[in-house]
């Protein structure tokens, strides 16, 4: 006998009587074992099952062991069995009955009082009384299997139905323990599902992932039909009838990819989201999460702004950037506490979608993303003007100044159009990379201590750096998946211009070897490094010594491609 301990178990009863045109009479009874801390079961045990005309005590009138090929399977708490399939169940039912329940030697109290439903039974005696029916041959058994033999229909409910089976009144199909989770029914009006709280209408417009759906009457499908994006549809049909399939498509369930644009270039305007008029100018994007119908988030690796109206105009000091926000509008102040995803200066000097590619991909996770531009230099009497749209609400604002960077705002509904660029989803997220030719993204945790014998701190940004007497050094190991090669390193820091030395194999490895030097914020070319073992770049960012404080790395990346 298995070793498995009942604590305390709890036992909701549900008995379903069947009846069977003759003897041997078996009953279909279903029942829930839990554990001390009402969590239902999984296993499989051998129980025993008696049936009682005492509550307590007495004598059992009937016994039913079920052992070794017949023990009985239990999932979730749930299991099902029938009783009378080994022992036939030969007791008259003309009295009170009470079923004890014995569990690997245990025997749960209290014993149950089966309801008026066996009683049924006793039909099989009606059957062979005169002017009782008779037993016709309707219903045949084989073993625990009942079936119907006549060709004609079954009504419940009906004395006419009109098909293999009506039901005239309300239907159950699944689950009738506990909440009733993937049950379907029809309640006499509509046909429902159990959404694990609540009976929820299958033929309403608003259910889970479809709307517009209707019952099968005319007409046959009203409204709209939304499928998550990424679904492979397949439409057949077969006389009247067009069959929609849907199914989830490759890949990680709901991780944007690709390009999405947000705007229509409705109209133009010069004031956003650079102004060149004026020396200095600043404005905010703000995109909501909501407007991600399709997808759920995933790492902005460019940006693009729509240029309708190209110059020549060189904007200088250009800082973009990039934040979560539970704003829904924007107002009239500014907010510059973003990451910093682009810097230097650029003209617009091409009709179309103008892109950044970020010197650092940006996570887009959970909230509304705000974007901010800003730029400082020379103003122009002939500047560019970009794309905009309008919304529903106040999601841009822009402010400009000739004397320094502006301090007061006007907020407006027509938005900036924007595209985003993510990261296209082929392998496994957790792995760091995508696609055949993409980054890797290092973040600022990822510059830690690794095989040095000196001084260690925490930068402010989460890293971590190394000091000796020739400077501060922050250090980051970056695998390279095997079967890709890695061509080119960006380190994106507060202070532009420090030298950047990457290597192959840890830094003070005497077979580790150089494979290129540039400085941060710029990404530069490497000796190509080949991985056929999961071989690892060791980046490492120089600072001049006695400058601890200023060593803030904001991560960056390894650009690889296939081999």
């Amino acid at each position: 006998m298995k070793n498995h301990a009942f604590p305390i178990i709890l036992l909701f009863i549900y008995s379903i009587a069947s009846l069977y045109a003759f003897v041997p009479s078996v009953m279909n009874y279903q029942g829930k074992l839990t554990s001390h801390t009402g969590v239902g079961i999984n296993d499989t045990l051998p129980m025993t099952f008696s049936i009682f005309d005492t509550v307590i005590a007495g004598s059992a009138l009937w016994t039913e062991v079920h052992d070794g090929d017949n023990e009985v399977a239990i999932i979730k708490g749930l299991f099902d069995v029938v009783l009378g399939s080994i022992n036939p169940i030969d007791l008259p039912f003309d009295t009170t009955y009470w079923l004890e329940i014995e569990v690997e030697g245990d025997v749960l109290v209290p014993r149950v009082m089966l309801n008026t439903s066996p009683y049924a039974f006793r039909a099989t005696i009606a059957d062979s009384v005169v002017g009782g029916g008779g037993a016709d041959g309707d219903w045949q058994v084989s073993g625990i299997d009942m079936y119907s033999l006549p060709t004609g229909n079954v009504g419940i409910g009906t004395s006419m139905p009109e098909e293999k089976l009506q039901v005239s009144g309300a239907v159950q199909i699944g689950p009738a323990l506990g909440n009733h989770n993937g049950a379907i029914q029809w309640n006499g009006v509509h046909f429902q599902g159990y959404n694990g709280t609540s009976w929820v209408d299958l033929d309403a417009a608003g259910a889970d992932g479809v709307t517009g759906i209707r019952a099968n009457t005319e007409p046959w499908l009203t409204g709209d039909v939304t499928l998550k994006a990424g679904s492979n549809v397949t439409l057949s049909q077969a006389g009247d009838t067009i069959t929609i399939a849907a199914s989830g498509s490759s890949g990680p369930a709901g991780t944007c990819s690709g390009n999405m644009e947000f705007g229509s270039a409705e109209s133009s305007t010069s004031l956003y989201p650079f102004y060149g008029f004026y020396n200095y100018s600043r404005s905010m994007t703000l995109i909501l999460r909501s407007e991600l119908d399709s997808c759920d988030g995933g790492t902005i690796e460019k940006l693009a702004v729509f240029v309708v109206s190209a110059n020549s105009q060189n904007f200088t000091n250009v800082e973009i950037r990039m934040k979560e926000s539970p704003l829904t509008t924007i107002g009239t102040t500014w907010d510059g506490t973003g990451t910093l995803i682009w810097s230097g200066s650029v003209a617009f000097d091409t009709p179309g979608w103008h892109t950044f590619t970020l010197s650092t991909p940006f996570d887009w996770t959970s909230d509304n993303l705000l974007i901010t531009f800003q730029w400082g230099g020379s103003y122009s009497t002939s500047y560019p003007s970009f794309g905009r749209t309008s919304q529903g609400s106040n999601l841009q604002n822009y402010g400009y100044h000739d004397s320094g960077y502006p301090s007061s705002f006007t907020a407006t509904a027509h938005r900036a159009d924007i595209r985003l660029t993510f990261m296209h989803s082929s392998g496994s997220e957790s792995d760091g990379w995508h696609g055949s030719t993409t980054r890797i993204k290092i973040l600022p945790s990822d510059f830690m201590p690794d095989a040095y014998d000196g001084e260690f701190g925490i930068l402010g940004n989460g890293g971590h750096f190394y000091k000796d007497s020739y400077g501060v050094y922050g250090v980051a190991t970056i695998p390279i998946p095997t079967g890709y090669k890695a061509t080119h390193v960006c380190v994106n820091a507060y202070y532009s211009g420090e030298t950047v030395n990457v290597y192959e194999g840890y830094i003070d490895d005497t077979a580790s070897e150089s494979r290129g030097t540039g400085t941060t914020n710029t990404e530069f070319a490497i000796t190509e490094v080949v991985s056929t073992d999961n071989n690892y770049l060791v980046i490492m960012v120089h600072e001049d010594a006695g400058m601890a404080d200023a060593c803030h790395i904001y991560g960056g990346y390894v650009t690889i491609e296939a081999e």
